[in-house]
């Protein structure tokens, strides 16, 4: 039974600790008979064993203190498992310390990254100078026998609503996740790749070139992370159809309310359409060549006007659901004649699971929902008694948040990883979306990477874990940090929307108080809303960062981090006044209603925080898209001055 303890994550399958304990030597070296270990694990290795006061050197097999062997014939390791024995040479009879145990190369990776993790841990808040030797440390003797549940363990990143984050960031992330032992990756894409002949969708808008997709695509594979593409291709094609050149191949050409934006748009390509297929084989030919990966997915979920417009009399004739499949079969086809597998969000078929059996079988289906108690489990059994293949896409509950819901997110990323182990899923896929501008800063993601990458390696020991055991966590694996400070507030902010008790459904009540500015409180986002809880929450929000900056984090980015915790943290103290003096108005008075001395003094504090969000972004994010975001931000600031009824 693995215990529950944060200090290696994920946690192993199988962990047994023997009462015993190993001096740290002046030198950890080690053996492998030929070649060379995996360059990225091999560096995780070296630092934290530099982190102990020493160093890592090769030796031959019988001087070495670590053994690493390669046995591609035992397959109960399977590709990525393997065996960590760490004990004492007096106890096992043998010559070496630690021996290590896998089949392939990912195994030896995923076992050397928690060899690490044991080696750092014992170094865990010490003050090492580079000028003087540590003092000795002692590591706990330890034997591992570990593979994952889930064979793919993704994460998806929201790189279209504005926030397209710098070249290093990205390739700071893919290090971050291989080091959980994710090894998936997906970049979710709009209109923020570089395709020729389209640049009036991107100019403005920074996006990745093909030469930038292709050196994520290597650095991926050399952590043993599959880059896979990623170009939704029916609805949330917004970008694209509100330029005059696209708009004829909507759904609406005249646009339709959506949730994604504040001002009608042209949402959905027109399924009937034969010219939606000419565009999208040139997307297809531009983008799919830069990745090695033969997985695609094309999106095609929430095609919210599909048969409002242009399709409405194909949907009347044949049904709106069979419109939609013969539209993703010929997606299929496209995806299937570029010697790819395609993967689709399976929102729409569920609405009509009988047509789960009329799916291509090659096909994958992504089983996405977001809240603690989606219905993952009745979901994924409809794929999996139709034999269609299938991940389960929980998500990280940062967006439309500005800090995250972090308790929701760990309900939503524990059930879902439960419903795949159960069902029989073939990957787990964690998402981290930007809707409405991308607001919150990385941090407000950490916690769903860490503990999502923790349950789709390991279902049944993270269940055991409290929030207690998250925040050890975060402060080892992320932040570096033994004061726990960084974690503290991290958590703090992330649960500060649970004080209000609201219903928070796929968004924090503190983000829709922009969001939804113009409306009054009688949705039922605001039932239970009261001056007191609001009070609560202001007072939980500022103990959160009240230490912040007392951290001892090793981390360089740490300066950065606790500015982004306190721009949120002022952040949620202005929705709480927003809300608060929408209150004191009524339930179902507008706006106007309150005070308007009041709306200006929060206006110029709105005003502020966009002076200190623009240098944030420019920190981690590329130029592009940031202009959108600054719309949301004026329009927010409009409101709020406005003398007379909107």
């Amino acid at each position: 039974m693995p215990e529950a303890h944060p200090s290696l994550a994920p946690p192993p399958r199988q962990l047994k600790r023997p009462r015993e304990t190993i001096q740290h030597p002046a030198a950890w070296t080690y053996s492998l008979a030929e070649g060379a270990l995996p360059a990225p694990a091999q560096q995780r290795l070296e630092r934290a064993i530099r982190a102990t006061g020493s160093r890592l050197e090769r030796k031959d097999p019988g001087d070495s203190l670590i053994r690493i062997e390669i046995d591609d014939a035992d397959r109960k390791l399977g590709p990525e498992g393997y065996r960590l024995s760490m004990r004492p040479p007096q106890a096992t009879g043998s010559t070496h310390t630690v021996l290590l145990v896998a089949s392939q190369a990912a195994g030896l990776s995923y076992g050397l990254t928690t060899l690490a993790q044991l080696i750092a841990e014992s170094a865990f808040g010490s003050d090492h100078s580079t000028q003087a030797p540590a003092r000795p440390q002692v590591l706990d003797a330890v034997e591992i026998v570990d593979r994952p549940a889930i064979a793919n363990r993704g994460v998806m990143l929201d790189i279209s609503r504005n926030r397209v984050p710098k070249q290093a960031d990205l390739l700071e992330l893919i290090e971050h996740l291989a080091s959980l032992k994710i090894n998936h990756l997906q970049l979710y894409i709009e209109h923020t790749f570089a395709y020729r002949g389209h640049e009036a969708v991107w100019k403005h808008d920074s996006p990745l070139t093909a030469e930038q997709v292709q050196e994520l695509d290597a650095f991926c594979r050399e952590r043993h992370i599959e880059l896979a593409p990623n170009q939704n291709s029916f609805g949330h094609f917004h970008r694209w159809l509100v330029h005059d050149r696209y708009r004829p191949l909507a759904e609406v050409p005249e646009g339709v309310e959506h949730p994604f934006g504040p001002e009608p748009e042209p949402f959905s390509l027109c399924a009937t359409d034969p010219a939606v297929f000419d565009l999208l084989t040139d997307l297809y030919d531009q983008l799919l060549p830069n990745f090695s990966s033969e997985t695609f997915n094309v999106g095609l979920d929430e095609t919210l006007d599909l048969g409002m417009g242009r399709s409405a009399a194909a949907c009347a004739l044949r049904g709106k659901h069979t419109v939609y499949l013969d539209y993703l079969n010929k997606v299929h086809r496209l995806v299937a004649d570029r010697d790819h597998r395609m993967q689709f969000w399976g929102d729409i078929v569920l609405e009509q699971p009988e047509l789960v059996q009329r799916l291509p079988k090659d096909a994958t289906a992504l089983v996405w929902g977001y809240e603690r108690n989606h219905p993952f489990n009745d979901q994924c059994k409809q794929f999996a008694q139709a034999d269609v293949d299938f991940w389960v896409c929980p998500g990280t509950s940062s967006w439309l948040s500005f800090a995250g819901r972090a308790h929701n997110a760990l309900g939503n990323l524990s059930r879902a990883a439960d419903a795949a182990n159960r069902n029989g899923a073939s990957g787990i896929l964690i998402t981290d979306w930007g809707d409405w501008g991308h607001m919150q800063p990385p941090f407000a993601s950490q916690l769903g990477f860490l503990a999502g990458a923790a349950h789709a390696w390991n279902p049944t020991a993270c269940d055991r874990w409290s929030e207690g055991d998250w925040q050890q966590a975060l402060d080892r694996h992320v932040y570096q940090d033994p004061s726990g400070e960084l974690s503290r507030a991290n958590l703090g902010l992330g649960n500060a929307y649970r004080e209000t008790e609201t219903p928070n459904v796929n968004a924090s009540v503190l983000f829709s108080a922009f969001r939804f500015l113009g409306d009054d409180l009688s949705s039922p986002r605001y039932n239970r809303l009261t001056s007191r809880s609001i009070e609560r929450t202001v007072g939980i929000v500022q103990d959160a960062v009240s230490s912040v900056r007392d951290h001892r984090s090793e981390r360089t980015d740490a300066a950065l981090i606790v500015q982004e915790m306190e721009w949120v943290a002022q952040q949620l103290e202005l929705g709480c006044g927003v809300l608060k003096a929408r209150l004191s108005a009524g339930t179902n008075a507008g706006l106007e209603s309150a005070p308007l001395a009041e709306r200006r003094r929060l206006a110029q504090q709105l005003d502020h925080q966009w002076l200190r969000f623009e240098p944030l972004w420019h920190e981690r994010s590329r130029p592009g898209g940031l202009r959108r975001t600054r719309g949301l931000f004026e329009r927010w600031s409009r409101q709020l001055r406005v003398e007379t009824p909107i």
